[in-house]
């Protein structure tokens, strides 16, 4: 492979980056994002839909449903031979998980996206949701009322059921943990229409409690999620202001990793060990973490890290500590990353396309929170930070297609400095360097779930990023996450399903054969017929040992 430049961009690149100007000048409301496919017309028509990685496609037949009644109708009379059925949500799959080219049913109806909060469950507050809702809609919703989900994705277009499917990591996890811990209840609508009821009050054996236990992160191959309730927590009294403060700590990690003390303290400094779990949470009520009262103890704790563009190409890192605060954001310094409609924000983006500058975007970041460590940004800006990237694919789509790719890999944290060792000795052996790597500590999820990779044991979650023009590198950047599924399988670690997944056949067996057995033994009892799939389970799940 050609070596990278690692002096300033070459004037090809400027020009590159600069050429998507004009289109970033269109306000955003011209353009609709490529993974929205729309609601208007036929509720039954022949659609192109995109993964939100813009390398996969799907000529397929969108059924809109009208209401749960409707989705019922549809799918008691779908044929049960020769067919396939996937559900789809907001269109954020980085990969094939929501596509294919036969059938895709999808829940953006208004009857599908009600929010509402009730405020007097003895629980304690509660958020109950429809499927269609997008994470966006739920914190217009909240915040006003001083309170906030536990755990958000990342886009603001994310819907509720394809958050659940894929089991949400966020920016609080490290902390307070996944999207299942605060899950109470939610409807699931087989593929023959039957309606599921699931909670964890049920008997242990029956069908519905098994469900609860396996929907989150089954990525909609058991059904289809119409309605959701969750925990909410709340920060501040109704009415008042709320930010999150982030304390930004960078790092020169070196050259190497193999007995590097600074490499070592900044995995170590990624933990959360503590959690507070209330001993006597009501009859009925699933225990959730509970503040432990110490102002400084974080909300969040995340990392980032890149190498950078000198000659040696170092190793360098930040670890950013969280912080709701119950106050407003307005006269204080923002965090770079965090402005998502800022347009030096997305203009960034274009940066992480260009062979060589990847890293220039956050070496700006580095010296900007060296010199100012403490930000303050809205929830939502905080929560929903890759909004700017799906606007800068959006501006740059008249001229080339930004493709994106991000696979994780979950490694036990005594491991993850072995597993970060591979992953510098990879990218410098063939100069095929991420554009970042976010790193991320998650707890033990509170239930077992067959496909969540975070449910026998706490991980540190490695997620590998690369940004190209047309998917010109794509071939480059696949060798490398099988590359590294391979290390990754050897360190007992496992691929997330919910991310872009290129690993061998033999990789995923290790990793995911028995949760796979698991899920296809429900899969046998609520899709007799086998209608929910597609290529990602073709290629990903169903060729794994029976």
């Amino acid at each position: 492979m050609k070596r990278v430049d690692p002096g300033l961009l070459s004037r090809r690149q400027w020009l590159g980056v600069l050429g998507a100007l004009p289109a970033a000048c269109v306000p955003s409301a011209l353009r609709p994002p490529r993974c929205y496919v729309g609601s208007a017309g036929d509720p039954s028509c022949r659609e192109l839909l995109w993964s939100y990685n813009s390398m996969d496609s799907s000529r397929s037949t969108v059924l809109r449903p009208l209401d749960l009644a409707d989705l019922r109708r549809t799918l008691m009379e779908f044929p049960l031979r020769g067919r396939r059925l996937t559900f789809r949500g907001g269109g954020a799959s980085l990969d094939r998980q929501s596509l294919n080219d036969d059938t895709v049913i999808l829940l953006d109806n208004p009857s599908f996206a009600t929010v509402n909060i009730d405020l007097d469950d003895p629980c304690g507050p509660t958020l109950t949701v429809g499927a269609g809702a997008t994470w966006q809609q739920v914190l217009d919703r909240t915040l006003p009322l001083g309170l906030v989900p536990y755990c958000t994705p990342s886009a603001s277009f994310v819907r509720i059921g394809g958050g659940l499917a894929a089991n949400s990591f966020s920016r609080m996890s490290a902390r307070w943990g996944r999207e299942e811990r605060y899950l109470r209840q939610f409807t699931l609508v087989g593929p023959d229409g039957r309606i599921y009821d699931c909670h964890p009050g049920q008997s242990p054996a029956s069908l519905e409690y098994k469900l609860f236990h396996a929907v989150p992160g089954a990525q909609g191959y058991l059904g289809v999620v119409t309605r959701a309730r969750y925990a909410l927590r709340r920060i501040a009294p109704a009415g008042s202001p709320l930010c999150v403060r982030t304390e930004t700590r960078v790092q020169t990690l070196g050259r190497g990793v193999q007995g590097n003390e600074t490499v070592r303290n900044y995995l170590r400094d990624l933990r959360f060990e503590s959690k507070h779990l209330p001993p006597d949470a009501p009859l009925g009520c699933p225990p959730v973490p509970e503040d432990d009262g110490n102002p400084e103890t974080p909300d969040g704790i995340f990392g980032t890290l890149w190498w950078a563009r000198d000659v040696c190409r170092t190793m360098r890192g930040l670890i950013g500590r969280t912080k709701y605060l119950p106050e407003s954001h307005v006269g204080k310094p923002r965090g770079l990353l965090n402005r998502r409609d800022s347009f030096l924000r997305v203009f960034g983006e274009y940066g992480f396309v260009e062979p060589g500058g990847e890293a220039s975007f956050q070496d700006i970041n580095y010296h900007l929170s060296n010199c100012d460590p403490l930000s303050y940004d809205p929830v939502d800006d905080f929560a929903f930070f890759q909004d700017a990237d799906a606007r800068a694919k959006r501006y740059a789509e008249p001229r080339w297609r930004m493709t994106a790719a991000e696979q994780a890999y979950c490694i036990h944290p005594d491991r993850a400095g072995e597993f970060l060792e591979a992953l510098d000795y990879e990218v410098r052996l063939v100069e095929h360097y991420p554009a970042l790597v976010d790193l991320l500590y998650a707890p033990r999820d509170l239930r077992h779930h067959p496909l969540s990779a975070t449910s026998d044991d706490r991980t540190m979650v490695f997620t590998v990023a690369y940004l190209d023009r047309n998917g010109e590198r794509w071939a480059c950047s696949q060798a490398m996450y099988r590359t590294l599924a391979a290390h990754c399988a050897r360190l007992g670690g496992k691929v997330y399903l919910g991310k872009t997944v290129e690993a061998e056949v033999a990789d995923l067996d290790a990793m995911w054969c028995a949760g796979v057995h698991e899920l296809r033994a429900l899969k046998r009892q609520v899709d007799r017929h086998g209608l929910i799939a597609n290529e990602f389970w073709d290629r990903n799940l169903g060729c794994l040992t029976p």
